[in-house]
């Protein structure tokens, strides 16, 4: 059977040896198996792990088998569960299955339960699962059916199944009412539903099943259904999908409603709809209508088009809200409140808002529509009109007039308009003055008429001009020391034809002396740039020379005539000119003066650039100077070397430095005292040296300590508690000194060591010089050339050696000679390499005495990572070598005989196996069983037992090699370990030196043994495996031996076998 993951089964078995076979049985069968030692135990780990199968013995430490099924019962536990027990009582198996064990195996000594075992687990496991499948199915079944009977029963709707091939069944009676088909009609002709659908229709529906052929969660269908009297009735399904156990749709249940007479209204009120729809969006009229608290329900395209708002953004809301102007909101809610409560239709106009902030002027003409009642009103209907630009032209068109007339009569320039023999039509007030006239009295005579002979000559020639050309024509003349600039422009009739002339003339006497004096200004400037030695230029915004002086020019190492009309940034190297035009046209951009300081040819310039404004305010040149500030930036440099030096020696001083002023408040310091105290620069600058103390009061009591030591000249130091940023107090030496000892008002230096460590070291230092005084265990200090040179008074007591005796001597007169030089080059090894050795050593005391100890050294460095000193503790260890000696007699070996004893034996045959496999060699493993011991125990006392078994245990040493290891199992079995064993001899598998052995082993206890004055006979079984042959592991080996073992007794004792070679004589016997 199938599973995604690997069955896990637990195992509650005390006996090790019968759990750890089947445990490594099931695993050859791919499950993965855990042992619990007790029913407690294999309780607690079903409730902290998850487990397929839980297989139980019946005897148990605790609690049985039985008492663990109750258990898990209590607990709903539902898992499957298997006695495997060596009780083969009939009561314990009924029991068992009371409790809902699953199966029950009994153990047999052939082992043979554990071939049915693999098989009685997939049996429960497959069990198991069809009940829980059983179960989930019938829930399933039991709530489907009961949902469905409801469905149905309640339904006032069309209730039908349909397949997902729309196939129809389970029909209600509502279905067949509406259709006048019954469900036999159906079943009969499947195809029957299909034909009764429109045809306009019927695409959609098959449309729907032919892309949902696997079913969908749910859906919804409107269509036209043909009853049996021949009608077409509209129905709303509501379709659910129906899936299997594995998830797969196979169905829908369907409800139907029948919406006949919803969709005959609906298709009525979409035609008024589409109509009264259509006929507003057409209009060029804005119109809105809204409900009776003002909230706008209709918004026709023309309003969307006009306000920017669309129809879905307006409805629901106030026109207040949104397009009405501030100022008249108050005004439009009278408005409405008129037309809404009182009836009464009105027209006005107002301004709106539109969505791109703009305002709009609309002529507003309102309606009302009452309710069905006509009781109130319930729609008001606004029609509006824009009249904005109609209303701006006629505005425009009177504010032209005015501007005009105001113009031509504040304007000193002299403006006429006249026909084209220049008879003068129109004529300001100062046009008139200056032909020494009224107004009235020029219009309607001839201009040239007016003005002197030559002048009126010369004027009609550019008059035919004008004429012939249909161009303007500007001149200037000069009379009487004014000068005019005249300008005549013709106007042209709706047929492109010239019928009249506008002159306009003005003085521009004043700008000709303008003109003279900025020449003579240009000259003057021209002689100042020559002479200043800085760079002058004057430049295009897009860097075109305009201007430049000579002193520029020679710094361009060009003439000033080879740079006018060229691009500045292409004469200089190109790094400087990316800069220089990013300022310049961050001036141009700002329109604000830019200052700039940059070298050049290992010169360096202050430059200034200035935008140069028009009349507009925008920037039409930029004027650039720039000073030769070389010499400063070299004494600047000079000097901010000399500062940086200094800078460089307060913040790389090992002690904190600060002025203090008279207030006490911290004016400068270097950044050691920052990292003393923790405060950030800004935190400190200026503040009050009050938080550096531990208290205020401290703060005061310092002052006073201090201030007078100042007056008389002196240099305060101390050593005192100070606080950090964070609260910690430290240690720190402080020294201070006035800066002038006659004016205290200039302030104090303060220098501040952080001594906390030092203090530490020295509480360190008497703290590790008590601890050497007092320490019970020896100590000695030693230099680099292994000279003592420090010992405590321990020291004295463990070795018998004086201070005085033993200091400049080197450690080895302590030494034993118990080790070789090997053993301390390995030492000293450790020591330079890790720094630290510890171990066991014996050590000679001043008397001779030799003795344990446990001695532990390590190397003291300096900051360089130098050995300097070694230091080595030690102690005396002999009464717990000898404790530990006990101990470990008592717990290996077999307080009767002296053979090792069980513990020791399973040690050392699991070190063999580990030898026999690194060295690639065979052993043998004997396991020997007296016999008639019993019979001696019994009859003669145990006492006499003792005595045969400690002179067994004699003869035994006598009959093995030296390699080979002797042990007692308990009572009377005794083994024996045969290591690095002869290969097989060409005779076969017995290996002859293991014959000899175990032969040797026979006959000296076949010999007579004296026990209490009586002559006692026993002889003994012996049984031997081979490793690797039969077994690689401690588990097998010991098994086989003990079989082999059994199959001697069951010949007639006094006999040994070996398992492979006497298997098959062992089964016969």
């Amino acid at each position: 059977m199938y599973r995604d993951h690997p069955t896990r089964i637990l195992y509650i078995e005390d006996d090790k040896v019968i759990a750890s076979l089947l445990q490594k049985w099931l695993e050859g069968y791919s499950y993965v198996v855990d042992l619990a030692e007790s029913g407690y135990a294999g309780l607690a780990q079903l409730q902290e792990h998850h487990y397929d199968v839980v297989a139980i013995d019946y005897h148990l430490p605790d609690i049985n088998g039985l008492q663990v099924l109750k258990t898990l019962a209590i607990r709903n536990h539902k898992l499957p569960s298997i006695m495997v027990t060596g009780e083969g009582n009939e009561c314990v198996a009924v029991e068992a299955m009371k409790l809902g064990v699953s199966d029950y195996l009994v153990k047999d000594q052939e082992n043979s339960y554990l071939n049915l075992l693999p098989l009685v687990i997939e049996q429960v496991l497959e069990k198991r699962r069809i009940i829980e499948e059983k179960e989930r199915l019938e829930k399933a079944l039991y709530q489907s059916e009961k949902q469905l009977r409801a469905f149905f029963e309640g339904a006032d709707d069309i209730v039908y199944f349909q397949e997902l091939d729309g196939t129809l069944s389970l029909f209600n009676a509502q279905a067949s009412r509406l259709t006048g088909y019954v469900s036999e009609d159906f079943k009969r002709d499947t195809q029957l539903w299909y034909r009764l659908i429109h045809p306009e229709d019927l695409k959609t529906v098959r449309a729907f099943f032919a892309t949902h052929r696997n079913g969908v969660a749910a859906h919804e269908l409107e269509y036209r259904l043909r009853t049996k009297q021949g009608q077409w009735r509209w129905i709303q399904v509501r379709m659910v999908g129906t899936q299997d156990e594995q998830g797969y749709y196979y169905g829908y249940n369907c409800i139907g409603r029948d919406i006949t007479a919803r969709k005959q209204a609906e298709l009525a009120l979409h035609k008024e709809r589409d109509f009264t729809d259509a006929v507003l969006d057409t209009i060029a009229t804005l119109v809105v209508v809204h409900d009776r608290q003002g909230r706008v329900i209709r918004f026709n395209k023309a309003a969307e088009k006009l306000t920017g708002y669309t129809a879905a953004e307006m409805k629901g809301r106030y026109v207040w809200d949104c397009l009405i102007v501030p100022e008249e909101k108050t005004a439009v809610k009278a408005i409405f409140s008129e037309l809404a409560y009182q009836a009464i239709p009105n027209q006005y106009e107002g301004h709106w808002v539109i969505k791109d902030g703009t305002h709009r002027l609309i002529a507003w003409s309102n309606t009302i529509l009452f309710d069905r009642e006509h009781q109130r009103v319930e729609y008001v209907i606004g029609t509006g009109t824009d009249v904005t630009e109609r209303r701006q032209a006629e505005q425009a068109l009177r504010e032209s007039e005015q501007t005009l007339r105001i113009i031509l009569d504040a304007t000193t320039e002299s403006i006429a308009l006249a026909e084209l023999d220049t008879t003068c039509i129109l004529i300001n007030p100062a046009g008139a003055a200056r032909l020494h006239r009224t107004v009235a009295e020029v219009i309607g005579h001839g201009l040239d008429e007016l003005m002197p002979p030559e002048i009126a000559r010369r004027n009609k020639i550019f008059v035919n001009q004008v004429i012939r050309t249909k161009q303007s024509v500007c001149f200037e003349d000069q009379h009487e020391e004014i000068w005019f600039e005249h300008s005549l422009s013709p106007v042209f009739d709706e047929n492109g034809m010239i019928n009249r002339i506008v002159i306009v003339s003005r003085d521009i006497t004043e700008h000709k002396q303008t003109e003279k004096a900025l020449r003579k200004s240009e000259q003057t400037l021209r002689v100042i740039l020559d002479v200043t030695t800085d760079t002058i230029l004057l430049i295009e915004t897009d860097g075109t020379c305009v201007i430049i002086n000579a002193a520029g020019a020679t710094r361009f190492k060009k003439h000033v005539e080879n740079i006018i009309g060229r691009c500045v940034y292409d004469l200089l190297p190109p790094e400087v000119a990316v800069k220089r035009r990013a300022t310049i046209e961050q001036s141009i951009r700002t329109k604000q003066p830019i200052f700039l300081e940059d070298e050049w040819a290992e010169q360096w310039f202050e430059n200034h650039c200035c935008p140069v404004l028009d009349d507009e305010g925008e920037v039409v040149r930029v004027a650039v100077f720039a000073h030769d500030i070389t010499e400063r930036k070299r004494a600047e440099h000079v000097l901010q070397q000399t500062l940086s030096e200094q800078e460089a020696i307060l913040n790389n001083s090992m002690v904190g430095i600060v002025f203090v002023t008279p207030d006490r408040k911290l004016r400068r310091f270097n950044r050691k005292l920052t990292e003393i105290f923790g405060y950030t620069e800004n935190e400190l600058q200026g503040c009050s040296s009050v938080i550096l103390y531990p208290s205020e009061a401290d703060f005061v009591k310092f002052g006073k300590e201090v201030i007078p030591l100042f007056m008389k000249g002196e240099i305060f130091t101390t050593e005192r508690l100070l606080r950090r940023k964070n609260g910690q107090l430290f240690w720190c030496r402080l020294l201070g000194k006035s800066i002038d000892d006659l004016d205290l008002s200039k302030g104090f230096i303060w220098t501040l060591d952080d001594i906390t460590e030092k203090k530490h070291i020295e509480e360190s230092l008497w703290l590790a010089a008590t601890v050497f005084e007092t320490a019970t265990e020896a100590i000695f200090i030693t230099n680099i050339q292994n000279d003592i040179i420090a010992v405590n008074p321990a020291f004295t007591t463990l070795t018998g050696y004086t201070k005085a005796e033993i200091l400049g001597k080197s450690p080895f007169i302590l030494s034993s000679d118990y080790h070789d030089r090997d053993f301390f080059r390995t030492i000293k090894h450790h020591l330079f390499k890790e720094g630290k050795w510890q171990g066991e050593i014996w050590n000679r005391r001043k008397n001779g005495e030799v003795y344990p100890a446990w001695l532990s050294v390590v190397a003291i460095r300096q900051a360089d990572n130098r050995i300097t000193q070694f230091v080595t503790v030690f102690s005396d260890i002999t009464k717990r070598k000898q404790d530990e000696a006990i101990i470990h007699y008592q717990a290996n070996f077999d307080a009767l005989t002296d053979l090792p004893n069980r513990m020791f034996f399973m040690e050392s045959l699991a070190q063999e196996i580990l030898c026999a496999v690194r060295d690639r060699t065979r052993f043998a493993l004997m396991f020997i069983d007296l016999d008639r011991f019993k019979w001696v125990n019994d009859n003669l006392g145990h006492h006499a037992g003792d005595q045969l078994l400690v002179e067994t245990a004699r003869r035994l040493k006598r009959c093995v090699r030296n390699t080979d290891i002797i042990a007692r199992l308990g009572g009377d079995e005794f083994t024996v370990i045969l290591p690095k064993i002869d290969p097989t001899t060409s005779s076969g598998r017995t290996d002859w030196n293991v014959k000899s052995i175990a032969e040797r082993i026979l006959n000296s206890l076949n010999i007579s043994f004296t026990i209490e004055s009586r002559e006692i006979f026993i002889s003994a079984s012996i049984g031997i495996s081979f490793f690797p042959e039969d077994g690689e592991d401690i588990e097998t080996l010991m098994k086989l031996a003990d079989t082999a073992m059994y199959w001697a007794k069951k010949q007639g004792r006094n006999n040994y076998l070996f398992y492979a070679k006497d298997r098959e004589l062992g089964k016969n016997r």
